[in-house]
């Protein structure tokens, strides 16, 4: 569940690269501005993590570099805009054009998205203020 954007955004990229188009790359470019502002925005914000916070390798692949300033908050959650992006990206082609095939893959992304953020709030990485 941790690693489902890391394993989503090489399929997106390696399936471009392999397709010769630039599509996963212009994805790659809008999420990495959404998350840009969504880091921006949790030091907005100010919610705080759960009170018993799972600190361990289940919630963060990697170590926050901000963890002393922005670290500390919890939203807006970095896998939810992630998967909530990635989603709205692919359901405006999907529900648009029908026939193209993607309505499968946007089944199986919405599964690992619910997947990893009841996985996140069983182990407490996340709480419902940072959705």
């Amino acid at each position: 569940a941790s690693l489902s954007p890391i394993i989503i955004t090489l399929f997106f990229l390696l399936r471009s690269v392999a397709n010769l188009e630039p599509s996963g790359f212009i994805w790659f470019g809008a999420v990495s501005i959404t998350l840009f502002f969504s880091y921006l925005f949790k030091g907005l914000l100010k919610i705080e993590k759960p009170g018993e916070y799972a600190n361990i390798n289940f919630c963060s692949v990697f170590r926050d570099p901000f963890e002393l300033t922005i670290g500390r908050f919890t939203a807006p959650s970095f896998h939810m805009t992630f998967h909530g992006f990635t989603l709205a990206y692919l359901a405006w082609d999907v529900f648009n054009n029908p026939h193209r095939g993607g309505l499968i893959l946007w089944c199986f992304l919405l599964f690992i998205a619910l997947t990893d953020g009841s996985y996140r709030f069983k182990n407490l990485c996340e709480d419902f203020k940072s959705c």
